[in-house]
């Protein structure tokens, strides 16, 4: 089973965690590139398509994910730019690691409401996250 975090740090910075039963990686994403939406497009991708892959710029250099399905197992692995040996393989239900993707993204806005919450006040929050 892969289990994956996904966290933001300070101003342009978030991190991806990463890992399994046998090892775990933390990947960091800077605001170079939109990482969360090309990693969430990639999972979406695989449940139709063998593989696919997606770039998380960094300052300097880069990762790479790359994902493969073959049947109901998705099999994930994370290269640093452009090196041959993954930083991380693992292999899991494609349902199961979609599902932690979701959890954490699921987690990572209720983080971010509870924050402006906490320093707008609910008043402020709900007129800015309320349809009119």
């Amino acid at each position: 089973m892969i289990r994956f975090d996904y966290r933001l740090r300070s101003r342009g910075w978030a991190v991806a965690v990463v890992g399994d039963e046998n090892a775990q990686v933390s990947v960091p994403a800077s605001y170079l590139c939109d990482a969360l939406r090309d990693f969430v497009d990639a999972v979406q991708s695989v449940f139709t398509t063998e593989g696919a892959e997606c770039i998380w710029e960094e300052e300097p250099g880069r990762f790479r994910w790359k994902l493969r399905r073959a049947g109901i197992r998705c099999a994930v692995e994370v290269f640093r730019n452009n090196e041959d040996q993954a930083i991380f393989s693992g292999d899991d239900d494609l349902l199961h690691f979609s599902s932690e993707v979701e959890n954490a993204l699921q987690k990572l806005l209720d983080e971010w409401a509870k924050s402006d919450i906490s320093n707008n006040g609910d008043t402020h929050f709900r007129k800015k996250h309320t349809a009119s």
